[in-house]
Order: C-alpha cells, then sequence, then structure tokens
C-alpha cells in the first residue's frame, strides 16, 4: 500500500490502543467500521495539531484499491464530524481530538465510522461485494509521530462467509481487533488480538469452553515452522505477559489454520462423549490462562508464528516485497472465536451446559482480520516498520549519509545504519612490501570506498552525504 503521509518516527503514546474494524454494510449500502480506542493517560496536547506540519494529531486512513476509494463521497465520524479527502481519496484525515475523546481515561470508547460512496453507489453495484479492500489507519501525535499503539489494519468484504455472529455474550461485548506484529529479535510474526469484555470469561457462563481460531496467509506458509506455534495472554503489542500465566503451544496445521478445538489441553471437542469432568474444568482453567484480565479493563492475547530456522529477515522481506509490491498479494489473516459445551451432561458438573453435539457458535463481534504491513516509503527494500525498530529513516535509503545504502547495512554488513562512522571498508591497499624496523619508513596506498547503487533507483549512485563518513583509522598489524 502507498502512504502519502510523512512520519518522523515511531513512538510510544499514553494510548493502550486505537484500532480501526470492519463491522459490515449497512441497510442503506454504507460501509460501517468502529475505531475502538483506550487512553492509559492524557499528557497535554499529545495528540494536537501543528501549523507546521498537516500530519501533526492526525488520524490518517489509507486504502489501496483505486476502484473503491476514487468512489468514496465521504467518510463520517459518530459525532458527525467529516473526514478530509486528499490523493482522489486513497488518503483522509481527521484530528485525533475531533473525534476521539482523547480526554477520557481508563475506558474503552468506540466511534462509529460511515464510508458513503458517491451517487449512491454500493459495493454490490460496483462489483466489488465478493472484494477483499485493503485499509490502514495510523494516529499522528503532536511531534508528527505514529503512534505504535494507533496501527492498524484490515479490510472491507461485504460477502464474507466467516463473519457469523451466533452468539451474543458479554464477554464479546467489545469489538475485537487484530494486529499484525513482525518481532525481528526473535523472527516471529505476532496476531494480537485486543478487545473489552464486560463479563470475565468464566464467569459469563459456566459450562462452556471457546475456542480461538486463525488462518494465516498461505503465502507465509513456506516460512512458518508449524511445530512452533504459541498461544499467551499478552500486552497490546504481542509481548507475553508474565503473571504465571500458561504460554501454549498450540496446533497449526499444514494449510496454515490455528484452531484450539483440536488441542486437548483447550477442548472438549477432542474428548466427545468421554469427556470428563476433570478435562471439562481443566479446559476451562486452561484457556482462562489465554483470556485472564481484571474486570473493566481491556485484554489481548496473542497467536504467536515462528519463522523457520535459516530465514533471515533480508530472505522474507524481499518475499513478501515481491508479493505485495510486484504481484499485488495482500497477507490476510482472519480469526474468530467459537462456543462449545460438553455433548452430555456430567454427574456432578453443571446443569443444562449440555449441548448433544451441537456445532460449535461463533461469537457476536469476535470475528476480526488485519495484514502484515508491507509499505516500504523509500523503496529500498526495507519494510517502514523495521526502520521505525531499528531507528532509519523511512523516507531516505541511507539514513546516516555515509555513502552506503541501509539495507546492505542491515542485511548484509551488519553495522549500524544511523552512523555515518561505522560502515564496511575495503581492504586497504599499499605498494609497500617491506619496511626496516630500525630505519624511518613511510606506508603510502589507498583504502577504496564502494560506490552503491540507489536501491530505490537503479540508475542512480549512492554518495556520501555526511562528513562524518569521511574518516577512517588504519593499523599497522
Amino acid at each position: 500500500m502507498n502512504t502519502y503521509y510523512d512520519a518522523t518516527g515511531m513512538t510510544d503514546t499514553l494510548l493502550r490502543y486505537a484500532k480501526l474494524s470492519y463491522d459490515g454494510v449497512n441497510n442503506d449500502g454504507t460501509i460501517g467500521l468502529t475505531l475502538s480506542k483506550w487512553r492509559e493517560g492524557n499528557p497535554p496536547g499529545e495528540f494536537s495539531t501543528d501549523t507546521q506540519n498537516p500530519w501533526a494529531g492526525m488520524i490518517v486512513f489509507s486504502f489501496s484499491e483505486t476502484d473503491f476509494y476514487q468512489q468514496i463521497d465521504s467518510i463520517q465520524f459518530q459525532n458527525g464530524t467529516y473526514m478530509q479527502k486528499s490523493n482522489n481519496g486513497a488518503t483522509w484525515t481527521v484530528p485525533a481530538n475531533d473525534v476521539l475523546q482523547m480526554g477520557l481515561i481508563g475506558v474503552v470508547t468506540n466511534s462509529k465510522v460511515t464510508i458513503k460512496l458517491k451517487d449512491g453507489a454500493t459495493l454490490e453495484s460496483l462489483g466489488l461485494a465478493d472484494d477483499k479492500i485493503s485499509y490502514e489507519m495510523v494516529l499522528i501525535n503532536n511531534k508528527g509521530q505514529i503512534a505504535t499503539e494507533g496501527v492498524s489494519t484490515g479490510y472491507i468484504q461485504q460477502n464474507n462467509d466467516n463473519i457469523k455472529n451466533e452468539k451474543t455474550t458479554d464477554f464479546t461485548k467489545g469489538v475485537m481487533t487484530n494486529t499484525i506484529v513482525m518481532d525481528t529479535d526473535q523472527m516471529r510474526i505476532n496476531s494480537v488480538h485486543t478487545w473489552k469484555p464486560n463479563q470475565n470469561y468464566l464467569q459469563t457462563d459456566y459450562g462452556w469452553v471457546v475456542y480461538i481460531r486463525e488462518q494465516v496467509p498461505e503465502k507465509l506458509l513456506p516460512f512458518i515452522d508449524i511445530t512452533g506455534t504459541q498461544l499467551y495472554n499478552s500486552d497490546g503489542r504481542g509481548q507475553y505477559v508474565d503473571t504465571g500465566r500458561t504460554k501454549w503451544s498450540v496446533n497449526m496445521t499444514e494449510d496454515g489454520k490455528v484452531d484450539t478445538s483440536t488441542d486437548p489441553a483447550l477442548s472438549l471437542a477432542v474428548y466427545g462423549d468421554d469427556l470428563t469432568l476433570g478435562q471439562l474444568n481443566q479446559a476451562r482453567s486452561n484457556t482462562n490462562d489465554i483470556f485472564w484480565g481484571t474486570l473493566g479493563q481491556s485484554r489481548s492475547y496473542t497467536i504467536s508464528y515462528k519463522l523457520k530456522d535459516g530465514v533471515t529477515l533480508k530472505d522474507f522481506t524481499d518475499k513478501v516485497n515481491d508479493l505485495v509490491t510486484n504481484k499485488g498479494q495482500q497477507l490476510y489473516f482472519e480469526s474468530s472465536m467459537a462456543a462449545d459445551y460438553q455433548n452430555k451432561y456430567i454427574a456432578g458438573g453443571l446443569l443444562g451446559k449440555a449441548d448433544n453435539g451441537a456445532p460449535f457458535q461463533q461469537l457476536t463481534n469476535s470475528y476480526a482480520n488485519s495484514y502484515l504491513q508491507a509499505n516500504d516509503k523509500d523503496q529500498d527494500g526495507i519494510f517502514d516498520f523495521v526502520e521505525f525498530q531499528f531507528g532509519y529513516n523511512y523516507m531516505n535509503v541511507d539514513t546516516d549519509g555515509d555513502g552506503v545504502p541501509d539495507p546492505q547495512e542491515l542485511y548484509t554488513d551488519q553495522t549500524d545504519g544511523t552512523d555515518a562512522g561505522q560502515y564496511k571498508v575495503s581492504d586497504p591497499t599499499t605498494e609497500t612490501t617491506s619496511i626496516v624496523r630500525t630505519a624511518e619508513s613511510t606506508i603510502t596506498g589507498t583504502m577504496p570506498k564502494t560506490v552503491y547503487d540507489n536501491p530505490a533507483d537503479a540508475t542512480e549512485k549512492i554518495h556520501a552525504t555526511n562528513e562524518a563518513a569521511g574518516n577512517a583509522i588504519v593499523k599497522l598489524v
């Protein structure tokens, strides 16, 4: 997806999360989304606008499908505020403070968002009802930095059989949000799910077990070690919360499905009519580890996918860039939760909680989708989110100005791409072949510096622009 906004980097803020989720198509043909937000604190001016920076303090929506975004007439928030259009509808902005009630702390706020198409058009009339229409949202603070907690991706799809909403409960009263985060240190892809329940898991229903399901994009499967999938209670960034709760190893099929109904520690279904009371209680207790949280607070769980040993960040980035940029294939994840009960009443168990083997029921508001961000603003072959993690400038192919492009330093040389004085030099050459220890000697030679092609434009060369790159220490050994 092209990004038309500019940011000075990415930073942590006092948002716990701010995520945009697709709700569905309304009866009048407009498209509904929800922006769900939780704020930990309210530093003065953290998301205020700045006349010197048009992106500061803004919520930014981005769309990639031209057949869709060129047909958008308006995007309106629940309080009546309209977003402003740019780039022919690919980008829409609104000041965060105008729509998000930033002064409310410690509570979830859900703001409905309505997309209206031009001249009464609908997704069906445009022939887009079956298409997956990608969107991205970012929140930018008063300094022009993207809020780490305010990034979300997903897609609109009117005809989606995976959205069933079969069982309404207070456990999923809040909207489920999903973010795909790449952990470059552990070489894992983390699928983070965050929502705010009105009741705790065990108290919502005294007989159920809730299963977690997710489908991983097929194109990522060659990189994933399906035996290394983990599921755990987490914070909103996908980091394990070490409160004594178990980090579960869960099954993943070769076609990329995770479904905890197949895991004996988390399931009733695997036991069928032979289920015992102990197995029922254990499955409920184990699943509660995943859904653990304080009543009245939002909570998160993460499905973490391990990349295969030997897969490098460059391998992964090159493949994803090729799929997304060259082949136009977005890497979509889909997830939901479903309720199950014992097939037959177990003596000593909970009365009235047997379902006679009925199909699982998808929980309302539990469906979510997202995709792995593959934005590359400067087109140097490093994802923007990776550049942010390493402190690189995502709008400059040579962050430190040492004449060595960022991908060369990050992937190959493993030097610091933010320090112009640190880069890999060529071996010095000299015509001096011997010296006499007792006589004064002068060694002359050269230390050539490699001139690299611009990774974003092979017709150009990269040249040093930082004086700190001009000095090198040569030692006689």
